[in-house]
């Protein structure tokens, strides 16, 4: 029997290269979030259920039964589809699921002799070969041989048509799977799928500068096998999900609606977005690939013609365009910007999770929280209307972006819950809590100690209110009892002690506190504290004053005292800090794993030693220690401490390792077990005697498996398991609990029992009140400017005129002013003070220049700047030092640098911003010694009334610790050495939001879509941006070395994930990520894009919540936008025409409306979103949006009606409702 094929199936042998393939991506996209089916797809649907009848014979071909095509579908019930804008060339496919084929658009006549020969080869290889399979797979290609255009042009009357050569891609994964390893339906679930015939008509895909086309199979559930009775064609992306991840990674493309992108034509969109080209550009981009193609084709048999000119015989035909839609043009295509727009968001969307999870799993140790009015302003609208008031973003110590949500009211409730999620995510994930939160405005300052408690731990708030009349102390406060001898101290804390018996209670309550002397440096600072001389004690309505000195020195505290401390039903009420171990912990770098933050050094030693350390009470609290000849006794106290921690680092060192876990290891052996990854500690426990049994759960314990009990959880979301069973710690409920795991990620750990048992942690009580929250004056006059445009400018002169206050007049008026409005320095009594942390919620230093803005023309504005800069800033005396040495070789000054390159200087020198009892003086002399000065040409001051009010903020901020660095938090990080300056190190400051408003929001312009994109595809684009962001950023200041790798981080998780299997067997270690494997946590609840409104806000204005499996079916405007804020519809400010004669109508006809002059309340706000559940075109509202309109445009076209005097005739009634209406629309 002959072998039928295509008449360009036998030409040649070359096979063209498949497209670069993503081998773990989905082959097609669902499209979630389109508008709902139209009635063609709702037609497929509905087919999809049609049974095949089984007394009818089953056809071998699509085309011998006509309509069995109806049964076959590319899509989801639950998919839709978008409708196409222009921008491409040519006509998209008619739909699959068309049933009409006398209405389908033919195939140019080419095209059809090409497919129909290769369709009757594909049958030939269904029905006659033994193997079942195409010819083009027994040869180990998926790709069908094409002959090149040069081998046509050879012919002599060769036709254009004869160079229309496109590629074809045999899809059959039925075939390579075979036996029992076939194809599930989808539907059912529980038949195999057969092949049903070929498919006619062949699906198209878009390339980089060509299409080629997918040739396939049709697959049925035969319901005379007791199957379903539902067909797919074989490349359906529900077959693909149910193929081996290696067989479907050969699938080379994105399919849509209608047609495909190929995954190599995908990679160069995607980067496009990334890069920030807009949708229409990118169809341009492959529109003139297509065309290049095309014109490199008719210009081969141009050539070729002009040479065959003189040949007899000869023919012409002209090539005709490349759009052409007759039987013999090339019926070209290239997608539009929507289509190719389409294509990415729906990819985006697939990896959401993915993505999320990687900014999920990053720490937030010092953190920058910004909001970004003018991206949400100019690019997120509907209907030339913005849908956000800004977009919230906060960045970490590496600059990587945490949280990115786009919020619509300035309200904290609309992003307090991304906050907390963060918050969760820093805790499932095993980071500590954020240290500081830098801002540019105050006012979050409450909110973020609300949501973050790690931002209230020990800290001292500057007092407040010392204006106000001071408290009056009770009668036990000005006449407490001393006690400071044994007996006394026995006898009242027996008393104490008596009535936990007497009355049978179950605890009482003591007011505890202990006062302590200090050692001051000369410069006001800190040095050392000593042991406590002095324990108060609060109960009932007496106050007791132990002086307990003395006897600490003999260490010999009276015996009842020692009871009611140790007593646990006595709960002590105060505050006590001990930083012994995390000194020691520094300077070791690994203390085992029983110490605990509560412990002192002296239950360190006791408990690690077995030893009693001595402490010399005496010397510890001395003032002599600036003596030039040490006493015996002090020389020996200050040898005894550093050779104690010497000792103790040593005794920590020859302490044994965590080693891996072998057979031999007995029950109950103290282990830890690790992340899949081996890099972080994941949870405690022992061996459990369950893992000497043969099986556990049903898994048999093989030589590279355990079973442990955990009996403490280190970090909840971490993934342990294998294959099918793998639960995250969480899941497992509270320890202790069985678990199985691999023996590679189990160390077993030497058991410290502790001689000493750490004191409980201690409890206080105290009122924080938050202090004044300041904001920052209006918009200054256009011919004003800020001082933070100064802050760094280089002199464009070399001259050395005198520009300092030396040089100046003052303004006496001036000078009087400021005196009156920022007053003398509040603070007293300032040479003894502790370096405290005032507040972990700090005001960007930035943002404290910005808040002055200083006359354009004022010749001291810069000089001032800069003084003001040398008060705030002061560099690190070591960096300077160094710096100042090396210049001297160049013959150049500090000063000079200052002056001339101020931006070399600072990325070589730290700077610290000073306690607020140093800064505010500084600052204070800055502001009165500068402002009154005049301009030597006008003669007006640098400071007006408006920069003094400016200045007492700034001054009130710095009072209150607001700006200050808060001590022991490290501000720089080296991130290499400069060889041309002599190897000054060159360090990066995490000082501030420069990270989120520089290194986030200035990019983001630039690389989202300028206009006319969806919001869709700004989520879309939003959320690529992020981990692009972060990989590049992240990596770099973590490594200091650029980020050389691919963005698909999808692909490194899962060969990560599946070398760390394969390291169970061959002993290979897997391949390091640069970043935590988020494959092997549970998925994070965090999201980039749109936050979902909370219920707290969506609850008292009756805005009803989304409900996937009712809304999604919901024909409505915003549909994507209703699902990402969780509502059942979208809440969108008042924008269409409806929505503005509604608001007209109510304010005229509600009385809840009309007692709203400035604010529209809740109940108006209510009555509005049931108005928007019962019409078109209304959307749902919160009280800030109708307040927004309120006060904007509806009072606006008042305003100007108000002007018009014919209003104010008879009839103005009418005449103003219907003008007011027609006004308030257009405005």
């Amino acid at each position: 029997m002959s072998l039928p094929h295509a008449s360009n199936s036998s030409l040649g042998a070359s096979t063209a290269p498949a497209p670069v393939n993503n081998p773990l991506q989905p082959p097609s996209v669902s499209r979630a979030d389109s508008l709902p089916s139209r009635s063609v797809v709702a037609r497929a649907n509905a087919e999809l259920t049609t049974n095949l009848s089984p007394s009818t014979p089953l056809p071998t071909t699509a085309t011998s039964s006509p309509g069995s095509i109806d049964l076959i579908t590319d899509v989801d019930n639950s998919s839709g589809s978008s409708g196409f804008l222009g921008g491409g060339l040519g006509e998209e496919e008619e739909d699959d699921e068309n049933t009409k084929t006398s209405n389908r658009k033919p195939f140019p006549t080419w095209f059809q002799q090409t497919v129909k020969g290769l369709l009757a080869e594909l049958k030939y290889d269904l029905e006659e070969t033994t193997a079942a399979k195409s010819r083009h797979y027994l040869a180990g290609t998926f790709w069908l041989p094409r002959k090149p255009a040069w081998f046509a042009l050879g012919r002599l009357n060769v036709k254009p048509t004869d160079l229309f050569l496109p590629d074809f891609f045999l899809w059959d994964p039925m075939s390579l799977l075979g036996g029992a390893a076939g194809i599930v339906c989808p539907d059912c679930n529980s038949h195999h799928l057969t092949r049903d015939g070929v498919v006619e008509r062949p699906r198209r895909v878009v390339d980089v500068d060509a299409c080629f086309w997918i040739l396939g199979y049709t697959y049925a559930c035969r319901k005379r096998s007791g199957g379903c009775g539902v067909r797919f064609r074989s490349w359906d992306q529900r077959v693909l999900r149910r193929l081996p991840l290696p067989l479907a990674a050969e699938f080379p493309a994105h399919l849509t609606w209608r047609s495909g992108l190929s995954t190599r034509a995908f990679g160069v969109v995607r980067s496009c977005f990334q890069h920030g080209m807009g949708a229409e550009e990118v169809a341009d981009l492959f529109r003139m690939q297509h065309l290049r193609r095309y014109d490199e084709i008719r210009l081969q048999y141009l050539r070729t013609k002009v040479k065959q000119m003189s040949l007899p015989g000869k023919t012409y035909e002209p090539f005709l365009p490349f759009e052409d839609r007759s039987p013999s043009g090339f019926h070209g295509f290239t997608p539009s910007g929507q289509w190719l727009r389409d294509v990415y968001d729906d990819f985006i969307e697939t990896y959401r999770d993915v993505l999320n999870q990687h900014t999920g799993t990053l720490s937030a140790r010092i953190c920058a929280i910004d909001h970004s009015h003018k991206l949400a302003k100019h690019v997120f609208k509907v209907d030339g209307v913005p849908i956000f008031t800004a977009l919230l973003t906060v960045t970490n110590e590496k600059g990587e972006i945490k949280v990115c949500v786009l919020v619509a009211t300035k309200s904290h409730s609309q992003y307090e819950d991304a906050l907390r999620r963060l918050g969760d995510d820093l805790e499932i994930y095993g980071h500590d809590l954020p240290e500081v939160f830098y801002t540019d405005n105050m006012t979050d300052k409450p909110m973020l100690e609300k949501v973050f408690a790690s931002l209230l731990e020990k800290i001292t708030p500057v007092e407040k209110h010392a204006e106000l009349p001071l408290f009056v102390d009770p009668e036990c406060v000005v006449h407490p009892s001393k006690l400071d001898d044994a007996t006394a101290i026995n006898n009242v804390m027996r008393s104490i002690l008596d009535d936990l018996s007497r009355a049978n209670n179950s605890h009482i309550v003591v007011g505890f506190g202990s006062e302590w002397n200090i050692d001051i440096t000369p410069y006001g600072r800190l040095a050392q504290q000593g042991p406590p001389a002095v324990l108060q004690l609060a109960y009932k309505d007496q106050v007791h004053v132990l002086q307990i000195g003395e006897m600490l020195k003999r260490q010999a505290l009276p015996l009842q005292l020692l009871n009611l401390l140790q007593e646990p039903r006595v709960i002590k009420v105060g505050h006590s800090v001990n930083t012994d171990l995390r000194r020691l912990a520094a300077a070791c770098g690994k203390p085992p794993a029983t110490f605990t933050a509560n412990i002192s050094l002296v239950d360190l030693i006791a408990s690690i030693l077995g030893q009693r350390f001595p402490q010399h009470y005496s010397e510890r609290i001395s003032s002599n220690w600036s003596d030039s000849d040490l006493t015996t006794i002090q020389q020996q106290f200050a040898a005894r401490d550093a050779y104690a921690a010497l000792f103790l680092y040593q005794k920590i060192n020859k302490t044994p390792l965590p080693v891996p876990m072998d057979q031999d290891t007995p029950g109950g052996t103290s282990v830890l077990l690790l992340t899949d990854d081996n890099k972080k500690l994941a949870a405690r426990g022992v061996v459990s005697p369950a893992a000497a049994l043969a099986t556990f759960n049903d898994t048999n314990l093989t030589s590279t498996r355990t079973v442990i009990t955990v009996r403490e959880v280190l970090i909840p979301g971490a993934i342990i398991g294998q294959n099918d069973k793998k639960r995250s710690l969480k899941d497992y409920g509270n320890p202790p609990f069985d678990i199985l795991a691999h023996r590679s990620h189990v160390r077993v750990v030497p058991y410290h029992p502790p001689n000493v048992a750490p004191p409980p942690p201690p409890l206080f009580m105290s009122e924080l009140l938050p202090p004044d929250l300041l904001q920052t004056a209006a918009e200054p006059p256009a011919d004003f400017a800020s001082l933070a445009e100064d802050l760094d400018s280089v002199d464009s002169t070399d001259d050395n005129r005198d520009t300092t206050h030396r040089a100046a007049d003052t303004d006496p008026a001036s000078a009087a002013e400021g005196s009156s409005v920022i007053g003398d320095i509040p603070f007293t009594a300032l040479a003894t003070y502790a370096p405290l942390v005032r507040s972990r919620v700090l005001k960007d230093v930035f943002h404290v220049f910005n808040m002055l803005y200083i006359s354009r023309t004022h010749g001291l504005r810069v000089p001032f700047s800069r003084a003001l800069r040398d008060a705030l800033l002061i560099p690190h005396p070591a960096d300077k030092a160094q710096i100042e040495v090396y210049l001297k070789t160049k013959n150049v000054t500090w000063q000079d640098m200052l002056r001339f390159h101020p931006t070399w200087l600072w990325r070589r020198c730290r700077r610290t911003i000073p306690p607020p009892e140093d800064l505010y003086p500084l600052v204070h002399a800055v502001f009165m010694t500068w402002g009154p000065l005049k301009d030597g040409k006008t003669g007006i001051p640098l400071f007006n009334s408006a920069a003094w009010k400016i200045a007492k903020n700034i001054l009130e901020l710095i009072k209150n610790g607001f700006v200050s660095d808060p001590p022991g938090i490290q501000l720089y990080y080296c991130i290499g050495f400069d060889e041309k300056a002599g190897g000054l190190a060159i360090y990066r400051c995490v000082r501030g939001t420069n990270m989120v408003e520089g290194g986030v929001h200035t990019h983001l312009l630039a690389k989202l879509p300028s206009h006319g994109a969806s919001v869709r595809h700004m989520v879309a684009c939003l959320l690529d941006f992020v981990l692009r962001h972060n990989l590049h950023v992240g990596h770099f200041n973590s490594t200091g070395k650029r980020y050389v790798g691919h963005d698909s981080i999808w692909l490194l998780n899962s060969i990560q994930e599946l070398e760390i299997t394969l390291a169970e067997g061959y002993g290979l270690p897997p391949t390091p990520l640069a970043w935590v494997n988020g494959n092997l946590y549970q998925q994070t609840e965090q999201s980039v894009g749109i936050v979902r409104i909370p219920r707290s806000v969506c609850g008292p204005v009756e805005i009803q919540s989304y409900n996937d499996e009712i809304d999604s079916k919901r024909t409505q405007k915003q549909q994507y936008l209703a699902r990402m804020q969780g509502t059942r519809i979208a809440v969108l400010p008042v924008h269409t025409i409806a929505e503005k004669v509604l608001f007209n109508d109510l304010m005229r006809t509600s009385p809840a409306f009309q007692s709203c002059k400035t604010a529209i309340s809740t109940a108006a706000t209510a009555i509005w979103n049931r108005q928007a559940e019962a019409k078109a075109d209304i959307f749902y509202k919160l009280e800030e949006q109708l307040t927004a309109y309120l006060n904007g445009n509806y009072k606006d076209s008042a305003n100007t009606l108000s002007e018009q005097p014919e209003l104010s005739m008879l009839g103005r009634g009418p005449l103003f409702s219907i003008a007011s209406l027609a006004a308030s629309i257009f405005l």
